[in-house]
């Protein structure tokens, strides 16, 4: 079998395999290929020769919203967390398939999906007027994106079309850190309430919401004042879950500051009275971030009471002002990674990588330093050479 190509416009042909008979009638595949017909032939090879391989599949013949469908519930669900099937559910139920879902999915291009992002920039909200930011979009191209390079590897596409989209660009955005006066101030203001403890932990520990809601006092080694990141609570629209942490750097075990453990200290000793005085039932399972009633918090609940405060910033935000500070600090940046938990220092860099701009000026102003403290001492020791000479 050796397939043929028939031109069906320009820069557009079809490849035709016969993969066998059926009462005498060939039975035939035709793909759409979009290239030169150098290229097309070059595709036809491969056919081929997956097709003797025992690896091709047939074109899909469905549309990219029926497509979508699919692989979020054979890929994708088993193989995320139950927030981000979530998340990847929204995204392809309320903006890609609306838009892009009625094409067949061997004729979706790139053209197709530039004009969707052009549409998501100008009227892509769904509540209110506007558009999505290009951060967004940008969120929607990479899943778009997966899910097609998924449709290539299955034989279901000769190509993937949003290798051909540029996504828009995304303007630096300031983060919106605490120093450490105003954390300080911050902590000062909330002490005595049940948010004291959870913002302090994000502060000190650089941690996520979920991971606040999800420390246990058996995460804590005071002995070696150390506290290990092991799991996280993730809230969904069926509920609650634990999920343990997805990384052996998201499992670091970080140092707890001094002015932190007597924090968390207290609160132990707090939470033990009021087991004493309630019942064994008092926080029963070993939280340390909890509520007046002995619950732990919620990750959407603990969002909703430190907005209710109108500090004019959000929980995240506690943990970029731990790490802008050790920046300003002058930490090195492989440490501030390690205590961030993240997999690489290039995500370290890719986020904060403009609060270290003016360090490169200090660490040029500390080699001229020692240039001239090289050069005196070597104009002393000359000095000495010539008076013991004299």
């Amino acid at each position: 079998m050796r397939g043929c190509i028939k031109t069906l416009g320009p820069g557009r042909h079809a490849i035709i395999l016969t993969l066998g008979y059926n009462k005498g009638r060939a039975v035939q595949s035709w793909t759409t290929f979009y290239g030169t017909k150098r290229a097309a032939q070059v595709k036809r090879a491969e056919l081929v020769t997956a097709f003797y391989n025992g690896t091709y599949a047939k074109p899909y013949k469905g549309s990219l919203g029926d497509f979508l469908t699919h692989w979020l519930k054979d890929s994708v669900k088993a193989r995320v967390s139950p927030k981000t099937f979530e998340r990847y559910q929204e995204i392809v139920d309320k903006q890609i398939t609306p838009a892009l879902g009625h094409y067949p999915l061997a004729r979706l291009n790139a053209g197709h999906i530039q004009a969707a992002y052009s549409k998501w920039l100008e009227e892509g909200r769904l509540r209110t007027k506007g558009g999505l930011s290009a951060q967004t979009v940008v969120h929607h191209h990479r899943l778009l994106k997966k899910a097609l390079k998924q449709a290539v590897r299955m034989g279901n596409l000769v190509r993937n079309p949003a290798d051909a989209v540029d996504p828009p660009r995304i303007d630096h955005k300031e983060m919106h850190a605490l120093d450490g006066r105003q954390s300080a101030g911050l902590l000062e203001r909330l002490r005595g309430t049940d948010l004291y403890i959870p913002v302090f932990a994000a502060l000190g520990l650089a941690l996520r919401r979920g991971e606040v809601c999800g420390m246990k006092w058996s995460d804590l080694d005071p002995g070696r004042g150390l506290a290990v990141i092991s799991r996280t609570l993730q809230q969904t629209r069926s509920g609650v879950s634990i999920r343990d942490a997805k990384s052996k750097s998201s499992r670091a075990a970080v140092a707890v500051s001094p002015v932190l453990a007597k924090a968390l200290k207290c609160e132990r000793e707090r939470q033990e009275r009021m087991r004493e005085e309630i019942g064994s039932t008092w926080n029963s399972q070993g939280y340390i971030c909890v509520r007046i009633d002995g619950l732990p918090w919620k990750p959407e609940t603990l969002s909703a009471a430190f907005r209710a405060r109108k500090l004019g910033l959000r929980f995240h935000d506690l943990r970029h002002s731990h790490a802008s500070q050790l920046i300003r600090e002058g930490v090195h940046a492989k440490v501030i990674s390690e205590r961030l938990r993240h997999s690489s220092m290039k995500i370290t860099m890719d986020l904060y990588g403009h609060l270290f701009e003016g360090m490169d000026k200090a660490a040029a102003g500390l080699f001229d330093k020692s240039l001239k403290a090289k050069s005196v001492g070597g104009s002393r020791k000359r000095q000495r050479g010539r008076s013991a000479r004299t």
